[in-house]
């Protein structure tokens, strides 16, 4: 946590850092799979601050979506370092849930606290509501 905080001050004050350390975050982070309970798996301390918008999409689009959300960022050159959580769940037939009626993914994009965010947010919202995108309720 604390050398991440560290990567993204670095971002934040020369954002010309953002792709080396993307790719840095990246080439760290643990290829694996888990199943287990939301509240076991994603629960962890957080010393860097962020925002952070998540949409849930029909699971079928997960791909397809990453890849627009890819092509985005390279022709916006958004300076954005942080990693894009994904994950699926199975659907549900809870009325005000956003996997009501359909097995979904979840596409999550952050943004480090002090960055400008709303651009990089609202071209993403916008991809992810092409979609058939509901957001996240937290």
């Amino acid at each position: 946590n604390y050398s991440f905080w560290c990567l993204s001050q670095a971002c934040r004050i020369v954002p010309k850092l953002t792709t080396p350390a993307s790719k840095l975050s990246a080439a760290l982070i643990p290829m694996m799979e888990e199943v287990g309970y939301a509240h076991e798996l994603f629960a962890t301390p957080r010393l860097v601050r962020f925002s952070e918008m998540e949409y849930n999409i029909p699971a079928e689009a997960m791909k397809p979506a990453l890849e627009d959300i890819r092509a985005c960022v390279e022709k916006h050159r958004f300076a954005v370092h942080f990693p894009i959580e994904c994950r699926y769940v199975r659907g549900d037939d809870i009325w005000l849930s956003p996997a009501y009626g359909r097995d979904s993914a979840y596409i999550a994009v952050h943004m480090f606290k002090g960055m400008p965010d709303k651009e990089y947010f609202k071209a993403i919202e916008d991809i992810l509501l092409s979609y058939g995108g509901r957001p996240h309720w937290g």
